[in-house]
């Protein structure tokens, strides 16, 4: 099936393909219009029901004909349906912290516990908890006023809660179309999930200003244990706090001892002014076709995650940080088809023993940084990337085994195209089929072992092919534009070789 970024590829193309003669300034010209027009139309809120697919058909960045990835509903059937009555019941707020601090560390509770304010001096720091059957906001409301707590609903849809909420294994909570739950800042109200939390075509934010005993504090929904979550076309708005991936907004954190009783699946939805979408030790998560813009953090972090997809999602309008960080031993996961538009630092990170991703058809614009990073990971597949416009390096590769460039377009990044480096003696970084133009060198390296050079179009890439220790070697690329006979080459020299086998187990 023809893919999200078809266009683009198919415009880098076509631009780098002219003759050699075109100038430097002309490569990519076409392919910045596009995306500032998508910039402008991502900033029109007029625009925000629109899906990330659609939205490209209405800029012109998918061909006609082509068929884009569209969110797929979640069935009813993958939900948790248990048929048990709705049961809720009341506890202390701090026994719902101790669950959470037992498998990931005490971290920052101290704020969170501050936040309940009043509740602490009559010692009854009230949490809701959902102890079975599958809850809705109704449910919630009539609770409410069985204990007597504050919140419930104040206009048609829109809910404040002012308490925490607990999903207990084996119960669910879910919102529906057009329902709006506020979480009270000022009350210290969050949610912690160990069950199921859904929500389709609905909204959760935070409500009123800072705690007057806690003022860090900004609620958060965070799923952990063997809870899953299962979040469609939904807006999520203004959430977490600290560094802690627990408390960055929303997360999705398993502890290697619940195995959860339903996928987490993250589609379609709108996230903003959240410090991170954070995923860690769980398996199979999908975030597919999601917005995510002005994060205060890292907008999407990976940490121990296995198998996860990570696909057609757009970064936009603020990412002080890595738009997507894959990190901690995460392995075998697919980023695929996701746009980062701006932004600072490294756009796409793949770090920390991070073992086999398929990093494929993303494009990375106009970072102040560099466009992809792979750091002390192994066996990572980047092929078919765009890198534009970044002012550090295209894509680079450091102190990483086995890692393998394919088809890759680096254009107009203030450094290198490819950068090399820190790799062992014996390593081989695989650069196949390649595109480098108006870069400020095409493939730059310090002490980056073996290269293996194949099918790498240097065409517009005058007047630096190299740079770095490999640069006495540019007469061999000057001779060879277009990369037609293999090499290898180190700093010692180069010679023509047939292309080393992989020996990567994905």
């Amino acid at each position: 099936m023809p893919k999200v970024l078809d266009k683009l590829l198919l415009i880098a193309l076509l631009l780098l393909a002219q003759g050699a003669a075109a100038s430097p300034a002309a490569v990519g010209v076409e392919l910045r219009s596009l995306l500032r027009t998508l910039e402008a139309e991502l900033a029109d809120p007029t625009n925000d029901r629109l899906s990330n697919a659609a939205l490209l058909r209405k800029v012109g960045l998918v061909e006609p004909l082509a068929t884009p990835t569209e969110v797929t509903p979640i069935r009813a059937d993958q939900m948790l349906a248990t048929g048990d009555p709705v049961e809720i019941e009341v506890m202390d707020a701090r026994l719902a912290l101790a669950m959470m601090a037992q498998a990931f560390g005490p971290g920052d509770n101290d704020v969170i516990v501050a936040a309940q304010g009043s509740a602490l001096e009559t010692g009854r720091p009230r949490a809701l908890v959902v102890r079975s059957g599958e809850a809705v906001l109704a449910d919630i409301d009539l609770f409410l006023d069985l204990y007597d707590i504050p919140g419930g609903m104040t206009a048609p849809g829109m809910f404040d809660l002012r308490v925490p909420l607990v999903i207990l294994p084996g119960a669910s909570f879910s919102l529906s179309e057009g329902q709006h739950l506020r979480l009270s800042r000022p009350d210290g109200a969050f949610v912690i999930n160990m069950g199921l939390f859904g929500a389709t075509g609905a909204a959760v934010s935070t409500v009123g200003g800072p705690s007057s005993t806690s003022a860090r504090f900004v609620p958060f929904v965070t799923t952990i244990g063997g809870g899953a979550v299962q979040i469609q076309d939904s807006v999520l708005t203004g959430l977490g706090f600290g560094l802690s991936p627990k408390f960055s907004g929303f997360s999705v954190l398993g502890n290697g001892l619940s195995m959860a009783e339903s996928d987490s699946v993250i589609r379609g939805n709108r996230f903003s002014d959240l410090v991170s979408l954070s995923i860690a030790g769980v398996s199979g998560v999908e975030v597919v076709n999601n917005r995510i813009r002005r994060a205060r953090g890292r907008a999407m972090v990976l940490s121990g995650a296995t198998g996860a997809v990570i696909r057609g999602n757009i970064f936009h309008d603020g990412i002080p940080n890595n738009a997507i960080r894959l990190t901690d031993g995460s392995a075998r996961a697919t980023v695929r088809g996701n746009l980062v538009l701006g932004g600072r630092r490294s756009g796409i990170v793949i770090d920390d023993s991070s073992h086999a991703v398929d990093l494929t058809e993303n494009l990375v614009w106009h970072r102040d940084g560099g466009g992809i990073k792979i750091a002390r990971a192994d066996c990572a597949l980047v092929s078919r990337n765009i890198v534009l416009d970044n002012r550090q390096k295209g894509i680079e590769v450091r102190a990483s085994r086995d890692t393998r460039l394919l088809g890759n377009r680096a254009v107009a990044n203030s450094s290198a195209g490819i950068w090399v480096s820190a790799q062992g003696e014996d390593d081989l970084t695989y650069l196949e089929g390649n595109v480098m133009a108006a870069n400020g060198s095409g493939i730059s390296t310090a002490t980056a072992g073996n290269v293996f050079l194949a099918g790498n179009d240097f065409s517009h890439q005058f007047p630096r092919f190299l740079h770095g220790d490999i640069a006495r070697q540019s007469r061999l690329i000057a001779q060879d534009l277009k990369g037609v006979t293999p090499m290898l080459v180190s700093a010692g020299g180069g010679r023509q070789a047939e292309r080393p086998p992989t020996p990567c187990a994905r």
